[in-house]
């Protein structure tokens, strides 16, 4: 399972939210977790260097999309979105070994429904290789940006610092 860019490691929800949408379908979760691997780079080795490079070219390029998404008409931010839009929020964090950012998104699972979702985009050096992980909430408030937030970067701590 995965994509053409990417391959998917690992699928974490919470067991009790399993449970109580008795179902393991993307449409009833309202938090999860997906861990990749890229194609591109899963069999390259990644020296600290070369993440550096890595990280700085895309926050570069999301520093200027972030800069000219403010200078558009501040009501933009406000329109709301619609399936497939996707809105980046900002730089969650950026670690010697990791960085994320955040976007919010509408997605569509099949359902009757699209689902506004807040997404935090996280990229880390973990062994020498390049690995991603994506934070899913429901975006129904405040609370599932701070979420993806704190999750995002909990996980990023937990992940051992001796690449």
């Amino acid at each position: 399972m995965g994509s053409a860019s990417g391959r998917l490691l690992a699928f974490w929800v919470d067991p009790a939210e399993v449970k109580a949408n008795s179902a393991v379908d993307a449409e009833g979760l309202r938090r999860y977790f997906l861990l990749y691997a890229y194609r591109q780079t899963e069999s390259r080795l990644l020296s600290d260097a070369d993440f550096q490079d890595m990280k700085n070219a895309f926050i570069g390029e999301q520093g200027t999309f972030v800069r000219e998404l403010r200078q558009q008409d501040p009501q933009t931010a406000e329109t709301p979105l619609k399936e497939g839009d996707v809105r980046l929020v900002g730089v969650l964090f950026d670690e010697p070994h990791a960085f994320g950012y955040l976007i919010r998104t509408v997605f569509d699972f099949g359902g009757t429904d699209s689902i506004p979702m807040v997404q935090g985009m996280v990229y880390a050096r973990h062994h020498n290789r390049h690995i991603g992980l994506r934070v899913y909430a429901v975006d129904d408030g405040p609370g599932a940006e701070q979420w993806v937030r704190q999750a995002a970067l909990a996980w990023v701590r937990a992940l051992p610092t001796d690449l």
